[in-house]
């Protein structure tokens, strides 16, 4: 299955209210057809309004998703950065889709064998490599620490997995979100919406506290109060 932009500004477009259509049949009809200003009651809510509130919506679920480190939703989005010398400086675009690093980074590998590195105090990674010769001599470690948008470490080049996301530019077709988020994208837009009109604050407030309860259930992935730190979901039972 899949959510689709034009099923989701249908929705928006119904809890507003704006869905033209004098009776039953009218109303299903342009409830079901490719939303358009014919399809609409008039000029307050057209429908690149809500798409464009949608997309907003959209990139803000992303957003969470991507600084949540143990959500399980950020390889949807995955990239990963190219070969990082030590001291490099984090790229702000993906080495795979060229799209714009968004959120928390993920896991940092060695680019000639993947294996992970572990996240050290600064004075650890730059103590190792001072001392690599002479204190330290004969042993491996596999270190980083990210300082001031830069990554330092004990390898020769490493990987860092990234999200990525960018504006989408085409709306005829899916969303790129699971179809659990499709009732929140709704509400999301809604509330982004509703406040054009005075007498659409009680639909504000109530499409706003649904929405943000969705931003708030995809940060507490993170949260290991909540589902423990070796836990990237909540139980099933």
């Amino acid at each position: 299955m899949a959510i689709t932009y034009s099923k989701v500004i249908q929705e928006c477009l119904n809890i507003l209210g704006a869905v033209a259509g004098g009776t039953a049949v009218a109303a299903d009809t342009n409830y079901t057809s490719t939303p358009s200003t014919g399809t609409v009651v008039g000029p307050d809510f057209l429908s690149i309004q809500v798409q464009d509130a949608i997309v907003g919506c959209q990139g803000e679920i992303v957003e969470a998703i991507a600084s949540t480190p143990l959500h399980p939703g950020r390889a949807r989005y995955g990239d990963v950065t190219s070969a990082l010398a030590n001291r490099a400086a984090i790229p702000r675009t993906g080495s795979g889709t060229a799209k714009l690093i968004i959120g928390v980074p993920g896991a940092v590998r060695d680019s000639s064998n993947s294996e992970t590195l572990e996240r050290m105090p600064l004075e650890n990674v730059r103590g190792f490599n001072r001392f690599s010769g002479t204190i330290y001599s004969g042993s491996t470690r596999y270190w980083y620490a990210i300082n001031a948008g830069r990554i330092e470490h004990t390898r020769t080049n490493v990987l860092i997995d990234v999200c990525v996301f960018e504006r989408p530019i085409a709306f005829n077709g899916n969303i790129d979100l699971d179809d659990e988020y499709e009732g929140g994208l709704v509400q999301g837009a809604v509330a982004k919406l509703a406040l054009k009109e005075s007498m659409f604050g009680d639909l504000f407030t109530g499409a706003n506290s649904q929405w943000q309860a969705l931003l708030a259930r995809i940060r507490n992935y993170g949260n290991p109060d909540i589902f423990g730190e070796a836990q990237a979901a909540p139980s099933a039972t």
